[in-house]
């Protein structure tokens, strides 16, 4: 197909479109993994960038993503500012590594009991940014990411032990045990239309996946001991069973 393509006179385009087909559901990590080897094969290029199928770009995004990285010779990774369809801006741009007490009140029963909390609030640099410049930051919104192609090469590509959720979280880790930074470029803009593939799937599903990410990230990346992870996980499936017992007994103009 990939020759059919690239050797089709008829073509009217200068860089042929790709697609690679995989035999099963392989997540976002190892489903990334394929475009990537794929890139890597072929030997040829300074950059790559992983985009979300639910994305609008503005014109010139990636002009000054690229501008950017080529003028900051320690930059490894990019990613734009994030709005959603009304013009807002998405909460999940940038956020800072996960300290523990963040995991109970920005993904347990701490975000029910105190909304909008301070560990939140510091969690995504609330009120101390306002995307006017620049800024070097922990971790960026993988629905858009820009790597220079030897930064993949130097960490190991992602990391394919979790299905869906937290990869942000470990790409940060690898990241730490390099020079390479990660920014956030205001200038350069895209619209994130929010989890459509993920909708398709069931509420349990991801209660389920998000769990196994964050036990594997806990464990493999910030060898946190068993006893302390067991709090957290159940201060997470403490805040699951309120949202299902409020799913069921609320109703549906009443739910959260």
């Amino acid at each position: 197909m990939e020759k059919r393509v690239i050797t089709n006179q008829q073509a009217s385009i200068n860089y042929p479109l790709i697609l690679i087909q995989s035999s099963s559901n392989l997540g976002f990590a190892a489903g990334n993994n394929l475009g990537i080897r794929y890139v890597l094969s072929k030997g040829h290029s300074d950059y790559i960038m992983l985009l979300n199928n639910d994305i609008i770009v503005r014109k010139d995004f990636l002009v000054k993503l690229l501008s950017f990285m080529e003028d900051h010779s320690t930059a490894g990774v990019a990613g734009p500012k994030i709005i959603d369809e009304k013009g807002e801006i998405d909460k999940n741009n940038l956020r800072r590594r996960l300290r523990l007490l963040d995991i109970i009140f920005i993904m347990g029963i701490g975000k029910a009991l105190l909304p909008n909390n301070r560990w939140q609030k510091r969690h995504r640099y609330t009120d101390e940014y306002n995307f006017k410049y620049p800024k070097k930051i922990d971790i960026i919104n993988g629905a858009c990411m820009l790597f220079k192609t030897k930064v993949l090469k130097n960490i190991g590509l992602l990391d394919e032990n979790t299905f869906l959720h937290l990869e942000e979280f470990i790409l940060h880790e690898k990241l730490r045990r390099t020079n390479w930074g990660t920014w956030i470029i205001p200038d350069s803009e895209i619209i994130h239309k929010g989890s459509k593939a993920i909708s398709l799937r069931t509420s349990s599903f991801m209660r389920k996946v998000t769990l196994e990410s964050l036990v594997y990230y806990l464990k493999n990346y910030r060898k946190v001991h068993y006893v302390i992870m067991i709090i957290l996980i159940a201060n997470i499936l403490l805040l699951n069973s309120v949202v299902i017992f409020k799913g069921f007994i609320l109703p549906k103009g009443g739910r959260d």
